[in-house]
């Protein structure tokens, strides 16, 4: 994680495969957005693999929302 300006940033959420569904990854963010609230941070933003349904369905119901796409190319 880190701060820059009023938005915080998660660089990478993952959790073993045997460990899913026990509730790391909520306590994570959890974690995540109040280190962001004492930096001073307005928003926590994080990128997530468009395929990623599991995790996109984790980061909407803990209220975050799609704000952009970015788009690759393999070069």
């Amino acid at each position: 994680m880190f701060a820059r300006g009023s938005r915080g940033y998660i660089d990478g959420l993952y959790v073993v495969r045997n460990r899913r569904q026990d509730g790391i990854a909520s306590r994570l963010l959890w974690r995540a957005e109040r280190w962001a609230r004492r930096e001073g941070c307005v928003y926590l933003s994080l990128d997530v693999h468009a395929d990623n349904d599991i995790a996109q369905s984790l980061y909407l119901r803990d209220d975050f929302e799609t704000k952009r796409h970015r788009m690759t190319k393999r070069l």
